[in-house]
């Protein structure tokens, strides 16, 4: 009974120096966490990089940059951290652990990645094969005049028209021929001293009933 009271007296000692000690291990580890904050900037430093990632490496811990490319994180003295963004190389800044501050801020600027693509070609036909059985099954004219009988069709003809716009000549000749034609049926309906013309009376309804009143009244005897 006596060995296990000093082995119990032993255990409740330990838990004491823990619970003892344990609040100073806390403050040292609050005393290590620094407030990161700053932008992740383009190479010339004119825009920030809108949702870049920020990663504290070796831990998962991490943040997104907002549009302007503004950020905070906590970390700790000693921690890498590494800045990426589709786009751009990956760019890392280590927390100095002579740094003896609450709050830091830095501006981090990341290089363009460029990405040297190979080439691809595009072909209207899936293989090779379809493509020689296509080649095989067109039917090309065999001769000049054939051709040209195509050429001529009313559908290729009157696709060529609606897709034909007019040059700057044929829209001035346009015009003039329009003002020339207004200026013709003004002078044939209206005369040259600002009265009506002759043609202009014989379309006129209202003069073809003074005409016929004159004539019931006779005022347009010949004798007179």
């Amino acid at each position: 009974m006596k060995f296990v009271f000093i082995i119990h007296r032993m255990l409740n000692n330990r838990c004491f120096l823990f619970l003892l000690l344990f609040p100073v291990f806390v403050i040292c580890q609050t005393n290590d966490v620094i407030q990161i904050s700053g932008l992740v900037l383009s190479s010339d430093g004119e825009r920030g990089i809108p949702y870049a990632h920020v990663i504290v490496k070796k831990r998962a811990q991490g943040t997104i940059c907002d549009f302007d490319g503004f950020f905070s994180i906590p970390v700790a003295k000693g921690d890498t951290i590494q800045f990426s963004s589709v786009g751009y190389i990956n760019n890392f800044f280590v927390i100095s652990d002579t740094l003896n501050v609450k709050y830091y801020s830095i501006k981090q600027r990341l290089m363009p990645d460029t990405m040297t693509l190979q080439e691809i070609v595009l072909y209207p036909w899936p293989s090779k094969e379809n493509f020689q059985q296509e080649f095989l099954a067109l039917e090309p004219p065999v001769d000049d005049l054939e051709r040209a009988k195509r050429n001529l069709e009313i559908s290729s003809l009157l696709r060529v028209a609606m897709n034909m716009k007019n040059d700057k000549q044929a829209m001035q000749d346009y015009a003039i021929a329009a003002q020339n034609n207004a200026i013709y049926n003004a002078g044939m309906y209206y005369g040259l001293d600002g009265k009506q013309a002759m043609l202009a009376q014989f379309t006129n309804p209202f003069a073809w009933a003074e005409f016929i009143k004159a004539l019931k009244n006779g005022d347009l005897n010949l004798r007179r």
